[in-house]
């Protein structure tokens, strides 16, 4: 039995994964401060709701936060009250949902992935996906977006689960539809939107192949934010709205096509079974109603009205980019599952292009990727974090590559592409943390501060000690392990000191 063997089976798996994401973040939640002004205000907003007792309206200070479900701040407000208090004012405690989120999502991965690529493939993508950069850096922010990523995974999961018939279809469409319930109370449509898309994707394709509904429903996501690119001068505003009609209109079709497809299907009828939509109602309506009537209809007015529109019809806060924005910054966020990028992205191109089959997991991992892919590189507000949703089918698409790989299959071109993706972003990751990076990051930060001199600001900054070094030479012995074994084609030993 090999060493991924012997990891991945039985429960052990799970604890293993659990563990190696919850540690790789642990230490950084009780060292950091708050790491910036959304950080602040979400944990600003759960200490008032642990001092006030009010846990349906969101408040910042002396005025309402209407941006985001209530979902977090309970999480956020309950971690505080286990395990500190408000008074203590310490952000850690806000900060554990977040590590757990991201702990549990890994788990959720795996759980997901072993239907569709295999249990060895799944487990090698899921520790891989549990050491991100970008998952890890998030779990040190008390923010949405681990809790996010763990209930999204999930309600995936459950869809995948399913459709394939592989366990009690109705307490799996009762689990989806609990997943959508409290994913839309961590942060609105997101949850909803990636696994619909992602499943109507798949159907659309297992039915037609790469058809017109396909091309329809990339063109429709493509044509709601298309507009935020071009000047139409003077018409803009009316021009813009008619080009977003025709893409709602087309999604709209697609989502025709696909019930019709659907509709008789037993995987469908049990998806549909009334008491799972029941259980989603009765999660959302009630909070809901109950914080438009506490704020006299402002909370929609400020979470839909302004905090979703400014993301949909421009750069919401400065934050803008253009198409390619993910991609771009993929290079550095996914490490370490960038080692295997560029093989798991041929492998599965090449199998678009064959018959679906065969491989039937690649397909809905491809599905689950390409329309949350669309959405968030032609969001007209960019933010890094904004693609995590579909990093957990790309790091499963890397343990599928990485475990063909390791059974023999030849990768003459595409591994030295993606050894060399691996190491110019572990590269730039070694600067950021090198003393040099610290200097320059310093260095930027000082021009920041206007109200006090750069001398007090450098004074109140600890310069990194021996321990820091030590890491860096760690890190350098990992790195260049990984990069011996895996020209060595020692590939389980190559993906095991990449994930260290």
């Amino acid at each position: 039995m090999s060493g991924i063997d012997h990891l991945s089976k039985g429960m052990r798996s799970y604890i293993l994964l659990f563990c190696l994401t919850f540690f790789t973040a642990l230490p950084g939640i009780f060292t950091m401060p708050a790491l910036d002004r959304d950080e602040s205000r979400f944990a600003q907003a759960s200490k008032q709701m642990l001092e006030t007792g009010d846990y349906i309206r969101i408040r910042e200070q002396d005025g309402l936060r209407n941006k985001k479900p209530a979902g977090i701040h309970w999480l956020q407000a309950g971690s505080t009250a286990l395990f500190s208090s408000a008074e203590a004012k310490q952000i850690w405690s806000y900060r554990i949902p977040s590590v757990l989120g991201a702990a549990l999502a890994t788990c959720a991965v795996f759980w997901t992935g072993i239907p569709l690529i295999g249990r060895r493939a799944a487990f090698a993508g899921a520790a891989l996906f549990g050491t991100g950069i970008l998952l890890i850096f998030e779990t040190n922010m008390s923010k949405t977006d681990c809790v996010l990523i763990a209930i999204t995974t999930l309600g995936v999961g459950a869809l995948v689960y399913l459709r394939n018939w592989l366990y009690k279809p109705k307490f799996m469409a009762i689990l989806f539809w609990f997943s959508m319930g409290f994913g839309f109370l961590i942060k609105g449509p997101v949850t909803p939107m990636v696994a619909f898309l992602a499943v109507i994707f798949a159907s659309l394709w297992a039915r037609h192949g790469l058809s017109k509904w396909l091309a329809l429903l990339s063109a429709g996501l493509c044509l709601i934010f298309l507009d935020n690119y071009i000047d139409f001068g003077t018409a803009d505003k009316l021009i813009g709205y008619g080009i977003k009609g025709i893409g709602v209109a087309m999604l709209a079709v697609v989502a025709v096509r696909f019930v019709l497809d659907e509709r008789r299907e037993a995987w469908f009828r049990h998806l549909i079974w009334w008491p799972g939509p029941v259980l989603w109602v009765a999660m959302v309506l009630p909070w809901f109603l109950w914080i438009q009537t506490a704020t006299d209809g402002a909370f929609f007015q400020g979470a839909v009205g302004k905090d979703l529109k400014d993301k949909v019809v421009g750069a919401s806060e400065g934050h803008g980019g253009l198409p390619g924005y993910h991609t771009l910054f993929l290079l550095l966020l996914f490490i370490p599952a960038t080692l295997y990028l560029i093989p798991a992205l041929t492998m599965s191109v090449q199998k678009a292009r064959r018959n679906l089959s065969v491989d039937k997991g690649v397909f809905f991992l491809i599905s689950w990727i390409l329309p949350t892919w669309i959405v968030f590189e032609f969001l007209p507000t960019k933010l890094p974090h904004y693609l995590l949703p579909a990093y957990p089918a790309l790091a499963l698409l890397c343990g599928y590559a990485a475990i063909r790989m390791m059974d023999g299959e030849r990768r003459p071109v595409s591994r030295w592409i993606s050894l060399a993706l691996f190491l110019l972003g572990t590269g730039l990751a070694g600067i950021l943390m090198s003393p040099i990076g610290v200097q320059i990051a310093q260095s930027e930060t000082l021009g920041d501060f206007k109200t006090v001199s750069e001398d007090i600001v450098r004074a109140s900054w600890t310069t990194p000690g021996a321990g820091a070094l030590w890491m860096l030479v760690l890190f350098a012995v990992f790195l260049l392990g990984t990069v011996w074994c895996f020209i060595r084609k020692h590939y389980q030993l190559a993906t095991l000191l990449a994930v260290g």
